[in-house]
């Protein structure tokens, strides 16, 4: 037997190239149906969930599918009201849809229960912003970085939001840690550079920027003009 593995297999040899298959066109069918003669009551709950999944990987794209997963938990939270991981995806299929200030209205009825539901936090804070609800947002991902601190782009979310609004000293610990977690984020090193310029330490903010320029960002340029303006 030939063991040999094809790393580039040739398409007339008659093998198909490696790669994620294309689910959008495919039939999605419950596993568990046969062992349900009048229906899986589960049918709805699962595929919506399964659907939200499959769109997190990448395999399917929204918004037709996410449509479909939020009619399906619909149906799913009308047989059981009190199915906290059907209201979640329902929070997730609205951000999914770009209609945050569902996703927030549901995201709240759920909070009470799961006050530690560290990636429910999350999600009501992206419904907070979108809804242009700055300081409910604020407070949302105040929450989940104490929840769980140890998330870069969470950090990164708040120390962006702390710098809206303005809140230095707290921006700036948000801003060590996530260059703690994350020793290649561009935005935290530019951050740090705002505050270095802010406390009159120019030499020090040019070293720093020297950090970006090995990092090399597909947006140097952007980043190099925006270093000269705050050097004027």
């Amino acid at each position: 037997t030939d063991h040999r593995i094809l790393r580039r297999p040739q398409k007339e040899r008659g093998v198909a190239p490696f790669g994620r298959p294309n689910l959008d066109n495919a039939v999605l069918v419950d596993f568990y149906r046969d062992r349900f003669p009048n229906g899986d009551p589960q049918t709805e709950r699962n595929l919506g969930l399964g659907l939200l999944k499959l769109i997190r990987m990448n395999m399917l794209q929204s918004p037709r599918h996410a449509e479909r997963a939020l009619r399906l938990l619909e149906i799913a939270l009308g047989r059981d009201p009190s199915d906290g991981s059907v209201r979640q995806g329902k929070v997730e299929a609205y951000l999914l849809l770009n209609r945050p200030v569902e996703a927030l209205s549901e995201a709240e009825v759920l909070l009470p229960q799961q006050p530690e539901n560290g990636e429910l936090l999350v999600q009501a804070a992206y419904a907070a912003q979108g809804s242009g609800q700055g300081d409910r947002a604020l407070a949302y991902w105040r929450r989940a970085v104490k929840i769980n601190p140890f998330l870069a782009d969470d950090q990164l979310q708040l120390m962006q939001l702390l710098l809206r609004t303005e809140q230095w000293d707290e921006a700036q610990r948000h801003c060590e840690e996530l260059l703690r977690l994350d020793p290649f984020n561009v935005s935290g090193w530019q951050a740090r550079i705002g505050f270095l310029l802010r406390q009159g330490q120019r030499a020090e903010a040019q070293r720093t920027f020297d950090v970006i320029r090995k990092l090399n960002p597909p947006d140097l340029a952007r980043r190099e003009e925006w270093f000269r303006q705050m050097l004027r």
